[in-house]
């Protein structure tokens, strides 16, 4: 009897330590993630860190853009693709010079400045980005500095609604067809120009 006592209280002690260790596994995978969640977890936090970099960048870049005042003007403007093309004739001799503000990529047009005077319109320009943000051209003054066709030229720029939003200065070559120099926006900002 005693050693069928002792053989059934070593059976329960037995099963006593087994049902605790499945206790304790089963607690600690409760309260251990398994590898799934873990990467999981971790594709979300890098999810989530990419996408905070990204409008990190989105707002870096809508600042860049404004610190060109133009842009700041196309805002709202109503009809900038209504501008009438008076000041640009296709029969009329025309430049197409490319180039940039800044390092804002732009495509300008100008009627030949042969026989302009003064507050001549002469052509227009947009910035390649955005197509509707078309802008007139006013000659302001044009003063020859050699006999080769270089000459110191100035134009306003205009929008449709005939609000002066910016200023170029700069040496017009005319038989390569180059214009560079500085361009202000309305707030007195400058920005090197270069169009070929």
């Amino acid at each position: 009897m005693k050693k069928t006592l002792s053989l059934v209280f070593c059976l329960f002690a037995f099963l006593a330590i087994v049902s605790m260790s499945a206790c304790a596994d089963k607690a600690k995978k409760e309260n251990t993630p398994n590898l799934d969640s873990l990467v999981d977890a971790k594709v979300n936090e890098r999810l989530k860190e990419a996408s905070q970099e990204e409008e990190l960048l989105n707002e870096e870049e809508k600042e860049s853009i404004a610190e060109i005042d133009n842009f700041d003007a196309l805002e709202g403007i109503e009809g900038l693709d209504d501008l009438e093309d008076e000041d640009v004739d296709e029969e009329d001799d025309v430049q197409l010079l490319e180039g940039t503000i800044g390092r804002y990529p732009i495509t300008m047009r100008l009627n030949s400045l042969s026989g302009c005077d003064e507050g001549d319109y002469v052509g227009h320009y947009v910035y390649d980005e955005r197509p509707g943000s078309k802008f007139s051209l006013q000659i302001v003054s044009m003063e020859a500095i050699n006999t080769k066709g270089s000459m110191h030229l100035v134009l306003k720029e205009y929008t449709s609604k005939g609000n002066h939003t910016g200023t170029f200065r700069g040496q017009y070559e005319c038989r390569g067809d180059h214009y560079s120099g500085t361009f202000t926006n309305s707030k007195g900002e400058k920005f090197e120009f270069e169009l070929h």
